[in-house]
């Protein structure tokens, strides 16, 4: 549902909703998400730590705020190290496994190859472990790779995928608790409170 669905929505039934991983333009619907610009400089902290310089970022294509946010705090984080822009870099995927696989067959095509490559979320970054594999490069030998929203999968894929996330039963314990108040108390409907959830790498 795009947000005027859902505010439309809201206004005619009133009932009381929490959007979580999203925010609903108006300030009338209360949002609980997670800090992406936080979570990426987690992540890319970590890359340059570990002396990465040529960085490759596969992004979501469509109308995704947190993706969006990862790639633009990616970019800017990129920029203050006086690491150039590289379109060959930067790939659009749709966030599935095979789209993370085909990114990275287009990516490694590139003679200059990054010593390391994020995907914007975990199921496009399992899909580049497969497509360096497929070339002949191991991971992390190689080439690392690195993702967010730590999914459960993320933890069995070999190799362990570094992945920034923040905790889940913190997103649905504060999410359920919103919306037990907004149950209980209907006059806040016009007082929506917006929670902000720190990210882990």
């Amino acid at each position: 549902l795009k947000d005027a669905d859902v505010l439309r929505f809201w206004a005619a039934t009133h009932m009381p909703i929490v959007t979580v991983i999203r925010t609903i333009a108006g300030n009338m619907i209360p949002s609980v998400t997670i800090d992406d610009w936080a979570g990426t400089e987690l992540l890319m902290k970590h890359l340059f730590e570990k002396a990465h310089e040529k960085i490759a970022f596969c992004y979501c294509h469509r109308d995704n705020p947190p993706a969006a946010a990862r790639y633009r705090s990616y970019k800017k984080m990129m920029a203050e190290k006086k690491f150039g822009p590289d379109p060959s870099m930067h790939v659009p995927v749709d966030g599935s496994t095979s789209g993370g696989y085909k990114a990275g067959i287009e990516i490694l095509k590139n003679p200059n190859l990054p010593s390391a490559i994020i995907g914007f979320n975990d199921l496009t970054a399992i899909g580049l472990i497969k497509a360096c594999y497929d070339r002949g490069l191991s991971v992390p030998k190689d080439i690392s790779i690195a993702s967010f929203d730590n999914i459960r999968i993320s933890e069995v894929v070999t190799p362990a995928l570094t992945s920034v996330g923040a905790s889940f039963d913190e997103l649905a314990r504060i999410s359920f608790n919103e919306l037990v108040n907004r149950i209980d108390n209907l006059k806040l409907e016009d007082d929506a409170k917006h929670y902000i959830v720190k990210p882990e790498l």
